[in-house]
């Protein structure tokens, strides 16, 4: 074999390598998030440090190209960790491992398309994906013991936050770090400029991390608007006759 032959051929191994390794480190085979927030009819896309209002409806769809078991939880300063999906008092259509193809969560509930009410907070509010191809069983034993989505609180399958339903009280308190490690690394991991992209993946093989960063909308006088408790509870209570 002549040198430049031979030099020709290292060069295009040399290339195939770096866009391996490219692949991998980008992490363009994994699991794709695509966030929508608003109704059904009208959802757009949601961006980094999206203003959205109090209750908007938001969803989450994953393209995977294999089974994978997600995780969906929210971390902020204020209202600490809440467990979106999966949670044992969200019942839908679905549940892990969410199979190959487009997902949205967190499914529908009597073939009506359910959303996660988005509950922005005076700081920033991460909400985090965990996806893996096999069930991380310490993750999944954190996330009933958290303030939990659920909508089986009121007959009308609104999904709220509650507490968890064995009484006990919850642990990701605002004063508390994120209950597992996969929750720091992925906050830890830079903000993208479009959330609606390819998830990262970590160190372990197999397991992808993804954040959503929203805030709130400010009203007229340009104050961030909250959640009142006794108004969110009144509006699902019957009226008196």
């Amino acid at each position: 074999m002549s040198l430049r032959r031979t030099v020709w051929l290292l060069l295009v191994l040399i290339a195939a390598g770096l866009a391996y390794s490219l692949v991998a480190n980008t992490g363009a085979s994994g699991p794709v998030l695509t966030w929508q927030l608003g109704d059904s009819a009208t959802a757009q896309a949601a961006g980094t440090y999206q203003e959205v209002g109090v209750d908007e409806p938001l969803r989450l769809s994953v393209r995977t190209s294999e089974p994978l078991f997600v995780y969906v939880l929210s971390h902020d300063l204020q209202t600490g960790t809440i467990a979106w999906w999966p949670s044992p008092m969200l019942h839908t259509d679905l549940q892990n491992p969410l199979p190959a193809g487009t997902t949205t969560l967190p499914g529908k509930q009597n073939d009506v398309l359910r959303s996660f009410a988005a509950q922005p907070s005076l700081a920033v509010t991460d909400w985090i994906v965990i996806a893996s191809r096999t069930a991380i069983a310490d993750l999944g034993a954190v996330m009933p013991r958290l303030r939990q989505a659920s909508n089986t609180t009121f007959t009308n399958g609104t999904v709220v936050v509650s507490n968890p339903n064995d009484g006990k009280p919850p642990i990701g308190l605002p004063t508390e770090a994120p209950p597992h490690p996969l929750l720091l690394i992925a906050l830890a991991e830079p903000k993208l400029a479009n959330p609606n992209a390819p998830m990262l993946p970590t160190k372990t093989a197999g397991i992808w991390t993804a954040t959503l960063q929203i805030v709130a909308k400010k009203d007229a006088k340009g104050e961030k608007v909250q959640v009142d408790p006794m108004q969110k509870l009144q509006q699902f209570m019957p009226e008196k006759k």
